[in-house]
Order: structure tokens, then sequence, then C-alpha cells
């Protein structure tokens, strides 16, 4: 992967639950990897059609540097975008280049 062809930068991050003082859960979102280098595109006719053929809705395809360490259990924040990961990562190629992640943007973040 040529590093021109990301150009924006996501934070990506991992959700913790705590308690408040009355004993409910609230939900924090903490840093798992901050400025990472990554591509997000909208996902269009034939791969959209596929996307939607899942379980879970994607609409966005997000790719980035090889990272193994991202779950699907956590999101990824592009300025005031917030995406959700809907799929397991694709990890692309034999030679861990590249990681894509299947997003859908969440409507009430």
């Amino acid at each position: 992967m040529r590093a021109g062809q990301l150009h924006e930068r996501v934070d990506i991050q991992y959700k913790t639950v705590t308690q408040n003082e009355y004993g409910e859960e609230v939900i924090v979102w903490a840093v798992h990897a901050a400025s990472v280098p990554a591509d997000i595109y909208p996902l269009r006719g034939e791969e959209l059609l596929i996307a939607r053929q899942a379980e879970a809705f994607a609409d966005v395809r997000i790719r980035i540097r090889y990272l193994d360490t991202v779950q699907p259990s956590m999101r990824v924040v592009w300025g005031t975008h917030i995406y959700e990961i809907v799929a397991p990562p694709i990890q692309v190629g034999m030679r861990r280049r590249e990681t894509q992640l299947m997003c859908r943007e969440e409507v009430n973040a």
C-alpha cells in the first residue's frame, strides 16, 4: 500500500464500561490507535449489495495499514463522523500490508 493513498487521519477507539456514583453503567470510549492514516470511501453498486446481504449493513470501507489488534467491538472516529465496525477486520494479502474495515456510520452518536 502506498502512503499517498491514505489521505485521512482516523482514531480507532474501544469501549470501556464503568459505573457512576449511582451504580449505573457508563460507556466510555478510549483511544486504541490515534491518528491512523486511512482511506475512507462509500460502498457503491455491487459492493453495497454484497455488504447488505451480510447480517450487519456496511456502507463504508476504511482502509488502513496493517493493524492486527482491531476488533469488531471497536469504532472509528473521523472528524465529526463515528463509524461502527460491523464485520471482522479483513487482513488483505499475505504480506500484512493492509487492513480493511467494513463500517456503518452511527447516526445518533
